[in-house]
């Protein structure tokens, strides 16, 4: 039943009337706003009313209980507690037993141990999952700087609030200078540790060294007196060894091709000297290999022994590899074998093992760390194959026999095929060749035929993974294509580019995947002129032109010996520095201080 008002009365004065007392009120019947809430409605909400409460149970997992009793644990709920002990480490508080909540700093994090202070009284507010401290006013820091990093002097705080700590880097003056380059040594200024407030460090170079810069350039600040070249210039340059030896036959002549004709050079870098240079020159009888190193050091090797070997005809393959100081190449005498001839000494490493003799084989340019020779075999039906054999470079051991099918029909010239590989094992092959007829001892039989094709295999060889085809023309009557030689052209490798060059007097440089890239004109200077050769200087050679990157043309190496010498084989080293050996008879060939001819490019 609802409980109303109850009015007190009491008689008036005369005692002739009633006098009307406070009235005695229930709190069900006080309404506290608007919305007609009443007084007794207000008190049982918790979430406005913040009770208080000592807690029980043990340090972490806490428990209290108040009167009247917490009806439901809601959202925005508050009670005050006194802690009745310390805590230890992440604590939880379950209030007239509605389950035990975490508590949490205001940041969402756990309480740390001894947050929660016994004695001391905290108010909790539960936010739907845990109770949330209220007003805990901790200040956090979390500052990584040492002392070391904070400049001398000054105060600072790291993670301790409490704590002020005082910097120890050292405070400099202004940093600017002035360094002078006046020769080959690289002048440097020391910076010294700790704090400064900046400056300008100005490299210039000594007025003394305008005479080493060309004239009216500028460069550094200074400028050139020196002498004034153009592109297109050519200069007269005086090569030399130190003491440049002369270079004669070496025992009595039996044929007409008895001369020098082949260079090979090494240098650990441009500037090493002395700088190996290496003669070689075979008769049918005789194989020579003679050391120009511009000092007494020059040594012979005479016939060097061929496992098997048999006969009195040695040969060696003109296209080998100079590689740490070491030349690798193929020599034979009735069988082939790889050898390996140390500069520094002549000292030779022999394979003992035989390289099958049908089908040319090469020592091949390569960018990893073996040793490749390549070899075509002949084959009654195609395609055809070239083998690539790996060898150690130290001991000359076999590692791996890798066979490269090549597809489609073309007459068994062997010497149109070349070969490289690169960096990461992967096998360029190359096959080029122009023949521009044929007439037959009996009856004349005339036809034409080339072609020029590229192909990338895997290490191990097996299919091509990638091709590209410059063109051919099917052997028959029709005559090749103006400006194509007779003869063969040759791939190389410099600094992960393939290079290409062909009988129309053509060089062109493709990516790994065998994307052309670049293409330039080179000039034949002899049989194998379109051999690649790599420089010393990250370069290539082809002929008498020298080329970097895709093509680009940067030296040209310009030979006017005389009427009466030819010049049989030219080698560029650097900008500064090429050899080359001059035919004088058809029997002999000398090498003599070199004048020659540079022409300057770019």
């Amino acid at each position: 039943m609802a409980t109303y008002n109850t009015v007190i009365k009491k008689r008036n004065a005369t005692n002739n009337g009633w006098d009307s007392v406070l009235p005695i009120t229930t709190a069900e019947n006080v309404l506290i706003n608007a919305e007609g809430d009443n007084l007794a409605t207000h008190f049982a909400d918790f979430t406005q009313q913040i009770p208080y409460a000592v807690t029980a149970g043990s340090a972490n997992t806490y428990t209290t209980s108040t009167t009247p009793a917490l009806p439901a644990l809601v959202t925005g709920v508050a009670i005050t507690v006194k802690i009745h002990a310390v805590n230890t480490g992440a604590s939880t508080l379950n209030w007239n037993d509605k389950g035990a909540k975490a508590i949490r700093n205001p940041d969402g994090t756990t309480v740390a141990s001894g947050d929660l202070a016994s004695g001391g009284v905290y108010t909790l507010r539960y936010d739907g999952t845990n109770f949330i401290l209220q007003g805990k006013g901790e200040v956090k820091l979390t500052g990584d700087a040492a002392d070391a990093n904070v400049l001398s002097g000054k105060t600072y705080y790291n993670t301790d609030p409490k704590i002020k700590r005082t910097g120890t880097m050292p405070s400099n003056p202004s940093q600017t200078a002035t360094l002078q380059i006046t020769g080959s040594a690289k002048p440097t200024k020391a910076i010294p540790a700790g704090y400064t407030p900046g400056g300008t460090i100005t490299a210039e170079l000594a007025p003394a060294l305008a005479p080493l810069i060309k004239k009216s350039s500028i460069i550094g600040g200074i400028t050139g007196t020196g002498p004034s070249y153009a592109i297109g210039d050519a200069l007269s340059i005086v090569l030399s060894l130190g003491s440049v030896p002369t270079l004669t036959e070496q025992g009595t002549a039996s044929y007409s091709s008895n001369f020098i004709n082949r260079l090979y050079f090494y240098a650990p870098n441009i500037e090493t000297t002395p700088r190996y240079i290496i003669a070689l020159r075979h008769t049918n009888y005789d194989l020579y290999i003679v050391n120009m190193s511009g000092s007494s050091a020059n040594w012979s090797v005479y016939n060097p022994a061929i496992t098997n070997g048999s006969g009195s005809y040695q040969s060696m393959q003109y296209q080998c590899m100079t590689k740490n100081g070491y030349l690798y190449y193929i020599t034979t005498r009735g069988v082939s074998e790889l050898h390996r001839l140390q500069f520094s000494n002549g000292a030779v490493i022999r394979s003992g093992t035989n390289i099958a003799v049908a089908g040319n084989n090469y020592v091949i340019y390569s960018e990893d760390t073996f040793i490749y020779t390549s070899r075509y075999v002949t084959n009654s039906t195609n395609p055809n194959t070239i083998v690539i054999e790996k060898w150690h470079p130290d001991t000359l051991a076999r590692v791996a026999t890798i066979t490269c099918t090549i597809p489609g029909t073309r007459d068994t010239w062997e010497s149109g095929f070349s070969a490289c590989v690169d960096s990461a094992g992967y096998i360029y092959i190359g096959y080029n060749t122009c023949q521009s007829g044929y007439s037959g001892r009996c009856c004349s039989v005339f036809w034409a035929y080339w072609e020029n094709t590229l192909w990338k295999f895997n290490p191990s060889g097996g299919n091509h993974i990638a091709t590209y085809t410059l063109g051919s023309k099917p052997r028959n009557s029709t005559p090749n294509p103006t400006g194509m030689a007779n003869g063969y052209g040759r791939i190389g490798i410099c600094n992960g580019i393939i290079y290409q060059a062909d009988r129309t007097n053509t060089l062109r440089s493709f990516n790994s995947s065998l994307q052309l890239t670049g293409s330039a004109g080179i000039v034949q200077g002899r049989a194998d002129g379109e051999e690649i050769r790599n420089t010393l200087d990250g370069k290539i050679q082809v002929g008498y032109r020298v080329f970097s990157g895709n093509c680009n043309l940067v030296s040209e190496l310009g030979v006017s010996p005389g009427s009466y010498y030819s010049v049989y084989d030219i080698i560029y080293m650097n900008s500064q520095l090429a050899y080359g050996v001059w035919q004088y008879s058809s029997s002999s060939a000398y090498m003599y201080i070199i004048r020659h001819a540079y022409k300057i490019i770019n």
